[in-house]
């Protein structure tokens, strides 16, 4: 994506290469690099400031916590056959090591928000399968940190506007973790969401205790960009639930009854 605005160009690099379901293809790392270069060099040709979003699965699942750091993902890679994980790990490597100063990745951890998959993704499964009356099972619970899509894209247009004030984006690294959101666990959420939309559901746990949390350090993120204040949680699942009432009638039924995400997660904590 371009953002132009006068002379000033800011490249967004959002792409990924495409999930099959809850999987990604055995050319995601090839992909995935080649897409990541080529922004740089179209970056590089236009002399354009780039922000590359990255993930906090470039680290190992087995190290995964709630405070994961920056620096992470260089002494904790993940394992040889999750392809698209290691092609997160080799950009945010790339990335590290560079001089240049307008060259930004902000890595992400849970976002959700409206236009989502609702068969793959957490919060909108859950309220998608609410609505349904369908019931929700949790493969084993665990901390999440989320983000509301809307304050990524609030976040970009701040940093736009300080390009536009300064010819630079005034952040003191080129890696800083996109962690000023919720960090709260699955239960938790399903619990809320129950509760929102008045629903008595039974919230089902396959396998008891809690994993391994998921979310980031927020250090940096808060030194960077001090006045920016996150959407309250609630007010984001208020909304969310609210779209997903106008969508219920396009809802689908059978791939959530189905539920190949529960099976996915089955695999990822090593239920199955």
């Amino acid at each position: 994506v371009k953002v132009r605005q006068g002379s000033e160009l800011m490249i967004l690099h959002c792409a990924s290469a495409p999930r099959k379901e809850a999987t990604y293809s055995q050319e995601a790392l090839t992909n995935n690099l080649t897409m990541f270069l080529n922004m740089v060099y179209v970056a590089s040709e236009t002399n354009s400031h780039m922000i590359t979003f990255g993930s906090g699965s470039d680290v190992c699942r087995r190290s995964w916590n709630s405070e994961l750091k920056e620096e992470d993902h260089i002494f904790n890679p993940p394992s040889a056959n999750d392809l698209h994980s290691i092609s997160k790990n080799y950009i945010s490597r790339i990335v590290a090591l560079s001089e240049n100063k307008r060259l930004l990745q902000l890595r992400l951890f849970g976002v959700f928000g409206e236009g989502e998959d609702c068969r793959y993704k957490f919060i909108s499964n859950t309220i998608a399968k609410l609505l349904l009356n369908i019931e929700v099972t949790i493969a084993k619970d665990r901390v999440f940190e989320y983000l509301d899509v809307d304050d990524v894209a609030r976040l970009i247009l701040l940093i736009y506007e300080r390009i536009k004030a300064t010819g630079e984006m005034n952040v003191s690294t080129n890696d800083i973790n996109l962690a000023s959101g919720t960090k709260i666990s699955l239960k938790e959420i399903a619990m809320r969401i129950c509760s929102k939309i008045g629903k008595s559901a039974t919230i089902n746990t396959i396998e008891e205790g809690r994993d391994k949390g998921y979310g980031g350090c927020s250090k940096r993120f808060k030194r960077d960009f001090p006045e920016f204040i996150g959407t309250d949680f609630d007010e984001s699942i208020d909304r969310l639930i609210k779209y997903m009432k106008l969508q219920k009638a396009v809802l689908p039924e059978r791939d959530l009854k189905k539920d190949k995400y529960l099976e996915y997660a089955k695999k990822i904590t090593n239920l199955i």
